[in-house]
């Protein structure tokens, strides 16, 4: 049992540990039917085992870069499965659940089937349901001085201590990449322009007044302000 708990570990600290997964309904361009180790998952709340899904959710692609498989995402932009992937190909994501549980009940394999309460991003003005989804970003990493950054954010004497570890929430200290670059006209873009014409021709405007000679008008000219709410 020791030699076989050793062989064991070796294999999921190197991917050697294979499984089969219960669908195959994805095409994947290497092997993704594996073991992998996370500290984040506990015997306590289940078997020990569950599905890595990196496409969505941040703990899973933070676990999956250190074993390198390959990324896979067949949910779209507008929350339905490819029309490639069978059985539920054109289904939203979130009425998928009884086709593919009615497959594995067909083919025996559905052991016990379960309803449990999670919590779901929804959008607020419609309520309809969100999905996480990755999506390519400029990023810049931190600054290293962290420690003359966390200084200067300190309050003064006579003001505790506290109200700066609330005030910037700690981020300092736990503070990842800054994305730089945003998909949403609400978001705060980089002003980087690209030429239209030649995309390798990017610009980086460091002013108002620099836009405004580019652009051969004011910037500040008074226009019609765009309508910044849209149907669901």
């Amino acid at each position: 049992m020791r030699n076989g708990r050793a062989v064991a570990r070796s294999g999921i600290r190197d991917g050697t540990l294979t499984t089969s997964g219960p669908f195959d309904l994805v095409e994947f361009p290497a092997p993704a039917n594996y073991v992998v180790l996370a500290d984040y998952v506990t015997t306590s709340d289940g078997t020990g085992l569950v599905h890595q899904a990196p496409a969505f959710g941040e703990d899973d692609m933070i676990v999956c870069r250190s074993y390198d498989p390959p990324f896979v995402n067949p949910i779209r932009a507008n929350g339905t499965f490819d029309d490639a992937v069978k059985l539920v190909g054109g289904v939203f994501l979130g009425d998928a659940d009884a086709p593919l549980l009615a497959n594995l009940e067909e083919r025996g394999l559905l052991f016990r089937r379960l309803d449990y309460l999670h919590s779901y991003p929804h959008r607020w003005r419609c309520h309809t349901a969100l999905s996480t989804t990755p999506s390519r970003r400029g990023t810049s990493a931190p600054p290293a001085s962290r420690t003359s950054c966390w200084r200067r954010t300190r309050p003064p004497p006579g003001i505790p201590s506290r109200s700066s570890t609330v005030a910037h929430g700690d981020w300092l200290n736990n503070n990842i990449d800054w994305a730089l670059s945003r998909s949403r006209y609400w978001g705060t873009p980089p002003p980087i322009w690209r030429n239209v014409d030649d995309p390798a021709d990017l610009i980086c405007v460091g002013s108002p007044a620099e836009l405004g000679e580019l652009a051969g008008r004011d910037p500040f000219r008074p226009r019609p302000a765009p309508p910044l709410h849209r149907r669901c």
